[in-house]
């Protein structure tokens, strides 16, 4: 899925106003494939209701208006479009983009809210905090079919609307091939029906971001990353816990018992700024032991050359895992600075981005 918060803030709209949204009955917009640079990537998903409202817009020049339109008319009909934004089709549209990229949408007839269970089934990979595909199928030949077909895999397939075991193996042989390191990937496979079209999704977990350290910046940290839609908590290395984490979730964990007790798996970050040396040492030791990509730790480069050269005196291997400095050179100077500088590093690490200034590159921007 393009993100998780676009399927959250979605189901949660449909099951808050269900009654309205789909009366007599909704259209799901997904960007199937983009040429060039859009706003919105393959997998990012906009629910128009029977009353016209919009549900996580695909916006920021995306041709709203007339996608919103078509999903009127396939809320009449119950029949699925497919719309291209190109230089053939759709060139008005085009024009409001504005970046100009092109790109292919689905719109289909969503009767009710039962139709969106394939959704309920990737949030629950997401709440497992396990890893899985979804596989749309909306074309044949190139010509849209009149309704989806679905496919979702986690360790086995969860959901299977297609009946199809050849189908089916070339969309696992595809997954493995495709989503290495992509989020989503278009793909085509050849049948004795004809040439399929079909969007692969990768379900990721949302990052876990522990913190280690109650202070300003853990806390601003703390509250910027779950805007983000990852789950922050904060670890506490003492029974009394602070007063500034009162609102947080707060896992109580000195470093000898974090690896056990924090459940680290590879969707996890780490941040440390306990303002002790030896205690960020210790927890820095401790996470390595653990599955955590990212392990962050806050300092002046006086002290995190000591706190390396420590790890590394205790037969740790920090290269490419520990992060000291951690954060990005954006000149902060207060808490509020310090917790954006360390959750954009965070965010480039996970984007497999470098952080650098855009002007500085000449790769594609998503």
């Amino acid at each position: 899925m393009r993100t998780h918060r676009d399927v959250f803030e979605l189901l949660a709209a449909a099951d808050r106003d269900g009654e309205r949204l789909f009366a007599p009955r909704a259209a799901l917009a997904t960007i199937t494939r983009t040429v060039g640079a859009t706003f919105r990537r393959p997998g990012s998903r906009m629910l128009v209701g029977g009353d016209g409202s919009r549900v996580r817009g695909l916006s920021g020049g995306c041709p709203e208006a007339d996608i919103a339109t078509r999903a009127r008319r396939v809320i009449e009909t119950g029949v699925a479009d497919l719309v291209r934004y190109d230089r053939e089709y759709g060139l008005d549209a085009l024009l409001e983009l504005g970046c100009g990229g092109e790109l292919e949408v689905l719109i289909e007839p969503v009767a009710d809210r039962d139709s969106l269970g394939f959704l309920d089934l990737a949030t629950q990979c997401w709440w497992q905090r396990r890893e899985g595909w979804l596989a749309t199928v909306y074309a044949r030949d190139g010509a849209c079919l009149p309704q989806p077909r679905r496919a979702l895999w986690q360790d086995g397939w969860k959901l299977d609307q297609l009946g199809a075991p050849a189908v089916l193996a070339q969309l696992v042989a595809q997954a493995k091939q495709k989503l290495g390191t992509a989020l989503c990937a278009h793909v085509q496979l050849d049948t004795p029906q004809g040439r399929l079209d079909a969007l692969l999704e990768a379900i990721r977990p949302p990052v876990r971001l522990l913190i280690a350290g109650i202070n300003p910046v853990a806390v601003t940290l703390a509250n910027l990353a779950e805007r983000f839609g990852w789950n922050a908590t904060l670890v506490h290395h003492a029974d009394e816990i602070p007063a500034a984490a009162a609102d947080q979730p707060l896992l109580h964990a000195p470093p000898e018992t974090v690896a056990t007790r924090a459940a680290c798996d590879a969707r996890t970050y780490c941040a440390v700024m306990t303002h002790n040396l030896e205690r960020d040492i210790a927890y820095a030791g401790a996470l390595l032991a653990t599955p955590a990509p990212y392990i962050g730790v806050l300092g002046s480069r006086r002290r995190s050359a000591a706190l390396l050269a420590r790890l590394r005196e205790e037969g740790h291997e920090p290269d490419g895992r520990v992060f000291a400095p951690a954060g990005l050179d954006i000149g902060s100077e207060d808490p509020d600075e310090i917790a954006l500088s360390l959750l954009a590093q965070m965010k480039a690490f996970e984007s497999r981005k470098s952080g650098a200034p855009l002007a500085a590159i000449d790769t594609p921007i998503h």
